[in-house]
């Protein structure tokens, strides 16, 4: 087993060699206020992230995140003569993200209604569904495509299902359609290892090489071989 006084200096390189650091970039889609329509024209959208520097350090990995949240209203129609009762009705959209690598993330939540009731002989009413969110990461899968030497930007596409879905639970004769939108943004996170500043980097090795010569210093006055085993 090699000396431990050793094996303590030449970990003092570690932290400048191996520093680990990562950057995240985000973009938003729409807002509380202005959410998107389901579909065309409000989608698809083009988002530029800011792309990874190369000469910050060598590229480890790339997360996409989509956070995104549902809502709209859903319109029941009542064909039956007697007013009807619903329960868990609900306004749906897919809303999904793809990097410049074709990597994609994708969620599907659902503005919910828990029940109401419409009036009968062909009464239709609209209610406002409540809004839900959902989260989710990916890793990018070639590093390679969020890299520009210099920094730079990259494209990401968010798309949406072309209609929303929309349903509940009613008496045969109650039908349910409405209409969705969503809001949310994207975050781009960098992981990478650090390339040290020269000065750390020479730093680091000047206090190295200082302990091996004090340890080498110290072996050889006790008598220890400065390699031993």
């Amino acid at each position: 087993m090699k000396n431990p006084l050793l094996t303590i200096a030449l970990a003092l390189l570690a932290p400048a060699a191996f520093a680990q650091s990562s950057e995240t970039f985000d973009a938003a889609f729409g807002s509380p206020g202005s959410p998107l329509n389901v579909g065309a024209p409000a989608f698809p959208v083009s988002l530029s992230e800011q792309a990874f520097d190369p000469n910050l350090g060598t590229l480890t990995s790339v997360s996409i995140t989509l956070t995104t949240t549902v809502g709209g209203q859903v319109d029941v129609l009542n064909t039956l003569a007697t007013p009807e009762s619903f329960t868990n009705a609900f306004a749906q959209m897919s809303v999904t993200v793809t990097g410049p690598d074709s990597t994609a993330v994708t969620l599907s939540p659902a503005a919910t209604i828990a029940s109401g009731s419409v009036p009968g002989g062909f009464g239709q009413t609209n209610f406002a569904a409540v809004p839900s969110t959902g989260s989710s990461a990916r890793s990018a899968s070639t590093l390679s495509d969020y890299e520009i030497p210099g920094g730079g930007s990259i494209l990401l596409t968010v798309n949406s299902s072309a209609t929303g879905t929309y349903g509940g639970t009613a008496t045969p004769g109650v039908y349910f359609g409405g209409s969705a939108n969503a809001y949310g943004d994207v975050k781009v996170t960098y992981n990478y290892t650090l390339i040290p500043e020269p000065a750390t980097y020479a730093l680091a090795m000047g206090a190295a090489g200082l302990a091996l010569v004090l340890i080498r210093r110290r072996m050889v006055s006790s008598g220890t071989p400065f390699l031993g085993t």
